[in-house]
C-alpha cells in the first residue's frame, strides 16, 4: 500500500520522488490519509498562497503567527490546519535552524585544529543534508496530527492555544510517533536521502524535539 497524500512540493532541497519514497516506508495507519501537503520554500511563499486562493483565515493566522515569533525564540517548521485539513512545511525555517547549528561549528574547541578541512563546500553539503532530514521530520509529526484528526483523536484548537506545548497529549504523541518511526527506518531514510551527520534525539519527558550532528571530514 503506497501513500495517498496530495504533495505539492516547491522544496529546493528535497524532491519529491525522494519524499513519497521515504513516506512509503511509513507504518500502514498513514497511508489511509489523503490530506494535501504543501511544502513552502519560504513563509512568505505561504502568505502569497493564502492570499491568493482567498484563505483569508489562513492568512490573519500566518500574519499573527508572524508578530508572535518576533516574541519567541521558537522556530515553527510546518504545521496542520485543523479547517482546511492540510499540512504546510515552511523549509526557509528548518534552513534558520540548520544555520544556527552550524554557526556552532567555530565556537567548537576542535575548530581552530582542523578548520582548513572544513571548506564552505562541506559547510554547505552538511546544511543540504540535514535540511531534508529535518524537513521529513516535522512532515512525519505534521501528519501525525493530520491522522488524529482523522480519528477523532485531535485536541480542540483552543484547548491547544491554553496550555503549554509540552503538556499536549497530542505533541507527546507526535513525537513519540517520531521517534519509533525513526528508529525503525533511519538507515532507510538516510540512504534514500544520500545523507550523512544527523540524527533524531527527540525526549518525551521532558518534550523536546533536537538532533544529535556531526561533521566527518577527511585529512
Amino acid at each position: 500500500m503506497k501513500i495517498n497524500l496530495q504533495i505539492k512540493n516547491f522544496s529546493k532541497y528535497l524532491s519529491t520522488a525522494n519524499l513519497i519514497e521515504c513516506l512509503n516506508l511509513l507504518p500502514g495507519k498513514y497511508k489511509t490519509l489523503t490530506n494535501e501537503v504543501y511544502i513552502f520554500p519560504s513563509y512568505t511563499s505561504y502568505l502569497l498562497f493564502t492570499l491568493k486562493h482567498f484563505q483569508i483565515l489562513s492568512f490573519y493566522s500566518a500574519l499573527i503567527s508572524i508578530i508572535l515569533s518576533l516574541f519567541s525564540s521558537s522556530i515553527d517548521f510546518g504545521y496542520y490546519v485543523v479547517f482546511s485539513k492540510n499540512i504546510y512545511i515552511f523549509e526557509n525555517n528548518i534552513l534558520k535552524y540548520i544555520d544556527s547549528r552550524l554557526n556552532t561549528v567555530k565556537s567548537n574547541s576542535k575548530y581552530e585544529t582542523y578548520k582548513s578541512y572544513i571548506t564552505n563546500e562541506i559547510i554547505l553539503n552538511y546544511r543540504s543534508m540535514w535540511t531534508k532530514y529535518v524537513l521529513l521530520d516535522s512532515l512525519i509529526h505534521e501528519l501525525t496530527h493530520a491522522l488524529q484528526h482523522k480519528e477523532k483523536r485531535l485536541s480542540n484548537i483552543f484547548i491547544n492555544k491554553s496550555k503549554k506545548w509540552n503538556s499536549l497529549e497530542n505533541e507527546i504523541e507526535a513525537v513519540s510517533e517520531s521517534i519509533k518511526i525513526f528508529n525503525k527506518t533511519h538507515k532507510d531514510f538516510i540512504k534514500i536521502l544520500k545523507i550523512k551527520g544527523i540524527s533524531i534525539n527527540h525526549s518525551i519527558s521532558p518534550l523536546s524535539i533536537s538532533y544529535k550532528f556531526s561533521i566527518k571530514i577527511i585529512i
